[in-house]
């Protein structure tokens, strides 16, 4: 009889295991918070190694990215390199938040031709956040993140290298791509140290219809082929921005720095070191560059601190210091000056360029100085 119940007992013992086995896999993403904590993470995130990613640069890691995502919660990525080979298209109702440990620790290295690393339709989702990993796109992407709509989103502390169009495009759908903030990000293509000049990207970062009223602040791009930054939305600050290019190497540097083609547009405190036509090409209204820095050590007479279109109205450049321009001037028109320029308070060291090129008329309404040298 004893053996009996002990056989009876042993026997509800082994069901209740399996049925609790088999009801843990089955709600799976129930536990992982708790799963969490117990391997000494944040509760509430998940890693995408609980879902079977090895982060060892080899094996194809894709699936398990996107089911840590289809979970619902914050999404981890651990240190090692996370291999892809498809495009990530992130959720269109829900914010998607997914972190790493630092750039150059957690790194996603794309294996496969893809046209985007992750994608976001154009249905509006409030707040999200990619922070602290680094993507290398090993020359087989075009853009690493592109984001056709998202408010209130975070691209904070990433470093992305290796794409062939560009780093980051926002907007161009019929909602708004808004009140973003990207900051602390570095952005650079190594591939040309190779020679190879024709991989070089257009642009670290593409600004599309409807991306509006969003923040940059402390980004570094280096070695892009057109623009660091091309702006075709307006309404867009930027802060701290430092845009490079190779000074010994004419075919390494940028055309343009920053390229705006709307309005609302505020440029400050911005760097832009060795840029082949214009550091700031001015397109269109309501445009204000100020404090910034413009150094050309490269020789070439042809090269500006900003470029400013036809006709183009209401720009403000000032507080700008100009070091080792060999053009006549920081200031250069395409055609006639338009209404509202301000242009004063500008200085230059180690160079006698003039503050514009002054051939143009000045309608009223304009204040325009000429440049203050100093010394160094």
């Amino acid at each position: 009889m004893r053996d009996l119940r002990k056989l009876i007992s042993i026997a509800i013992i082994l069901v209740i295991i399996v049925v609790s086995i088999s009801y843990y896999y089955t709600h799976r993403k129930h536990f992982l918070p708790i799963a969490s904590l117990i391997n000494g993470r944040t509760p509430g995130i998940v890693s995408i190694t609980d879902f079977g990613a090895r982060c060892d640069g080899k094996t194809d890691d894709t699936q398990a990215f996107k089911d840590a995502i289809a979970s619902g919660y914050p999404v981890y990525i651990p240190p090692g390199t996370t291999v892809i080979d498809q495009t990530i298209v992130l959720p269109a109702k829900r914010p998607v938040f997914i972190y790493g440990t630092g750039r150059g620790v957690s790194k996603i290295l794309v294996n496969s031709t893809i046209e985007d690393l992750f994608y976001k339709d154009d249905e509006n989702v409030f707040g999200s956040a990619f922070r602290d990993f680094s993507v290398y796109g090993n020359n087989r992407v075009k853009r690493i993140f592109d984001l056709t709509t998202y408010t209130g989103a975070e691209l904070a502390n990433l470093y992305l290298t290796d794409y062939l169009v560009s780093a980051i495009r926002m907007g161009g759908g019929n909602n708004l791509c808004n009140i973003n903030s990207l900051h602390d990000l570095y952005i650079r293509q190594y591939g040309i140290g190779l020679g190879a000049i024709n991989i070089r990207p257009d642009y670290g970062i593409e600004m599309n219809t409807n991306a509006v009223d969003n923040m940059f602040d402390r980004i570094f791009i280096a070695t892009v082929k057109t623009a660091g930054i091309i702006d075709n939305a307006g309404g867009n600050n930027y802060s701290d921005v430092h845009i490079w290019g190779y000074p010994d190497t004419p075919n390494y540097r940028p055309q343009y720095g920053i390229i705006t083609n709307n309005g609302r547009i505020l440029i400050s405190q911005c760097y832009l070191d060795s840029i082949a036509v214009a550091g700031v090409r001015v397109n269109g209204p309501f445009v204000s560059v100020e404090g910034c820095q413009f150094l050309w050590p490269h020789a070439d007479p042809t090269s500006v601190g900003v470029e400013i279109g036809d006709g183009v109205d209401n720009v403000v450049v000032a507080d700008n210091i100009a070091r080792k321009l060999t053009a006549p001037a920081l200031v250069r028109f395409l055609g006639t000056i338009g209404h509202n320029v301000f242009v004063d308070d500008n200085s230059s060291y180690d160079n006698g360029v003039t503050e514009i090129q002054n051939r143009y008329i000045k309608p009223e309404g304009n204040h325009i100085n000429s440049l203050t040298a100093e010394d160094t």
